[in-house]
């Protein structure tokens, strides 16, 4: 799917011993636009990082704990930290978090939830409150609804074509989708429903755009599986207070960032 605007890349500093855990971030970075330096251990951490600090620091206590605290202790302050750790213990979850740490995963964690963590986080860092996927053949329509939500701290990537949406199973869902009716190769209606039995894709808020809003098109959506609708021709007070409204119904914790 091609985002837009173009996706930023980061740079990821993994501090780990484990070359096996490395080489599995690295595989499933492959599509993302993440960098990945490793070294060995937190001491080698700390001489590196005051001359080239990562966007963010992924790091491992498994080999030393008591230097990977200390090196949380030293950088969370100045960078994001995601802590991998073989106890799971509420107890090891308070001490981490109070040092410092965004997140703390088991260590036998998968790859793709481990980027899945760092792209929630990469997200928080630039402003940005949710995500979505926008599936329209209008690029008026696509910028339109990107400048929009924008100041409520939602970015939006768009595609025109639906089959770009199931290249995109092995990345990190969004937190909303948005599917233009009048699709070339698809009608709105069945995307739908194949969206609402897929496993990966069926739970996600799903708003569809259409030019008609007449009762029983409507009635159609709804019964398709959408959890909304917005009118088209845009009309932007409606589309900002219907995506709000329905981040807000399924995400409770959601409040929208006020531009």
């Amino acid at each position: 799917m091609a985002a837009s605007p173009p996706a930023v890349s980061h740079r990821l500093l993994l501090v780990s011993s484990n070359s096996d855990l490395g080489d599995r971030l690295r595989q499933a970075s492959a599509n993302r636009p993440l960098i990945f330096d490793t070294v060995p251990t937190p001491e080698a951490a700390q001489a590196v990082l005051p001359q080239s600090p990562p966007d963010l620091l992924v790091l491992d206590l498994a080999a030393a704990p008591e230097a990977g605290l200390a090196l949380l202790t030293t950088w969370a302050e100045r960078l994001p930290v995601v802590v991998l750790t073989g106890h799971d213990r509420l107890i090891d979850r308070v001490e981490v978090a109070r040092l410092g740490s965004q997140a703390l995963l088991p260590h036998h964690t998968p790859a793709a939830q481990v980027l899945a963590a760092v792209d929630k986080i990469l997200a928080r860092q630039r402003g940005i409150e949710a995500k979505a996927w926008l599936l329209t053949a209008e690029p008026a329509i696509a910028e339109t609804l990107q400048t929009l939500m924008a100041p409520w701290g939602i970015e939006i990537a768009t595609a025109d074509d639906p089959e770009d949406l199931w290249a995109q199973q092995d990345v990190d869902p969004p937190d909303l989708l948005l599917v233009d009716r009048r699709l070339r190769s698809f009608d709105g209606l069945d995307l739908c429903r194949v969206l609402r039995n897929d496993p990966v894709w069926g739970d996600l808020p799903l708003l569809v755009l259409t030019d008609d809003a007449a009762p029983a098109p409507i009635a159609a959506l709804f019964d398709a599986g959408a959890d909304d609708y917005i009118r088209l021709p845009l009309v932007p007070p409606e589309a900002i207070a219907r995506i709000l409204g329905t981040l807000r119904r399924r995400f409770p914790r959601y409040t929208g960032r006020t531009p």
